[in-house]
């Protein structure tokens, strides 16, 4: 499992649990639960944009650093 501040813009992953309340409470408000398939946006100095659930969300990066993940590593070969 990673934390999401480890997760590079375009890495796709599920989200697995949380180490704050904090953190569980602000995804939950968001709608986004243990299970739900997260895609990075970007990372910026303060602040991690990501899909979750066809919606765009703003993660403060003290919040996620405490979001456990575990990234999707998918390789589809149709030859």
């Amino acid at each position: 499992m990673n934390p999401l501040i480890n997760l590079k813009p375009g890495d796709n992953a599920y989200i697995i649990d949380f180490t704050s309340k904090e953190s569980c409470d602000f995804l939950i408000e968001m709608g986004c639960f243990p299970g739900d398939r997260i895609k990075i946006r970007s990372v910026k100095s303060n602040i991690v944009t990501a899909q979750v659930n066809f919606k765009s969300i703003y993660i403060p990066l003290d919040l996620a650093q405490s979001i456990l993940t575990h990234p999707i590593n998918l390789v589809i070969c149709l030859n």
